[in-house]
């Protein structure tokens, strides 16, 4: 861990912070709807043996949700305090804490490695390289970013974000480590104007992210509907516009691939 890197985590997701996040990955609309498309990928994959390495994991949410997928989940995250409290529910479930940058994993040791909404935080470039090492060859690597630069706003600052992607810049990058792309999409679709209007009114009237977060019981529900529906349709179509991307990617099996 570099001096100061724990520090400025810290400060951007304090343990409220934290406890806000844990609450809403377990019934907000839009990770409801991204662990839909996570669902539906992992069931193309086929069977995983072997660990699966959710890399930043946060609160450890789905570190619990891959457990019930059947799969033998590893969380790694570098703040300690959202890893304690999955620790007082279930002991029994691997957490480490450390650094996405450096895994404390040999070579090979991963089937696959998650890095959900986790790349943006990192330098990308040591992030993936880290990944490609770590995972065994023919392992997947399943990730989500922020996606077109020009929709940053308050919330990526907020959140500790260094950068947007493009479709293409993201690619180079996954690329450039060694991995090859098998499936992208966008995500969401249906919501994205929505998701524009927010981004540009929080420049002048910040209280809109937080009704972004908490936007109440009966509109969750009907959002939740219309991203299920959009990732259902997602099988039969490459939705053109989305806030987030996510890829599916592999290591090779050879160097000869």
């Amino acid at each position: 861990m570099r001096f100061g890197e724990g520090e400025a985590f810290r400060s951007i997701f304090p343990p409220e912070r934290l406890q806000r996040i844990a609450r809403m990955e377990a019934e907000h609309f839009w990770f409801v709807g991204r662990r839909m498309g996570i669902a539906r990928w992992l069931r193309a994959v086929g069977p995983l043996d072997g660990w699966v390495l959710d890399a930043g994991c946060g609160t450890g949410a789905h570190v619990q949700w891959l457990a019930r997928q059947g799969l033998r989940p590893l969380g790694l995250d570098l703040l300690a305090d959202g890893l304690r409290g999955l620790r007082a529910q279930e002991p029994v479930l691997p957490l480490i804490q450390g650094s996405a940058e450096r895994m404390p994993f040999r070579d090979g040791a991963m089937a696959m490695v998650l890095f959900l909404d986790v790349l943006e935080h990192l330098d990308d470039r040591t992030g993936l390289r880290e990944a490609f090492r770590v995972l065994s060859p023919g392992g997947w690597l399943l990730l989500s970013a922020p996606a077109m630069p020009w929709l940053w706003s308050a919330r990526d600052v907020a959140a500790g974000h260094r950068r947007r992607y493009t479709h293409r810049t993201l690619e180079a990058r996954l690329r450039e480590a060694g991995f090859q792309i098998v499936h992208w999409q966008r995500y969401p679709f249906f919501l994205f104007p929505w998701i524009v209007a927010t981004r540009i009114l929080s420049r002048i009237y910040p209280a809109v992210l937080e009704r972004e977060e908490r936007p109440g019981r009966i509109l969750n529900a009907w959002l939740t509907a219309l991203v299920q529906m959009e990732v259902t349709l997602g099988r039969w179509i490459r939705w053109p516009l989305g806030s987030t991307l996510l890829v599916l990617a592999r290591k090779p099996i050879s160097l000869m691939e």
